[in-house]
């Protein structure tokens, strides 16, 4: 189901250009962030998220950052989204775009990142 898990922290200023894999959607936040930080040129806040395909990444940001984030099999992710809400998968899911979190949500979305980060964890 998850192809890829992370919870990565930088102490110093980075640029990564590059991709996942082929036919995959991620979807991660911040959970640090001291300065600027820049997601296919769109900026990030502690209030957003990421989400898009894996390919062609394009990723900046300061010293003193972290992420964590989930990257899911594109059919699966698609077959979930039908299940759901009855209709094909939106077409922006095949962009990469940053989204604003309500407040009152972004503990709880960090949450579930780092619980399934812990079960991976704990059954490798």
């Amino acid at each position: 189901m998850f192809s890829l898990q992370a919870n990565v922290r930088a102490n110093c200023g980075l640029r990564q250009r590059g991709d996942l894999g082929q036919g995959h959607c991620g979807f991660a936040m911040t959970v640090d962030q001291a300065g600027a930080a820049f997601f296919k040129g769109q900026s990030l806040t502690l209030d957003t998220m990421m989400i898009g395909r894996s390919e062609e990444l394009d990723f900046t940001s300061t010293a003193a950052f972290g992420i964590v984030g989930v990257v899911v099999e594109r059919p699966l992710l698609h077959s979930l989204w039908e299940r759901m809400y009855q209709r094909p998968a939106a077409a922006w899911l095949a962009q990469q775009v940053v989204v604003a979190v309500q407040p009152g949500m972004r503990a709880a979305v960090r949450a579930l990142h780092m619980e399934a980060l812990q079960r991976v964890a704990e059954r490798p």
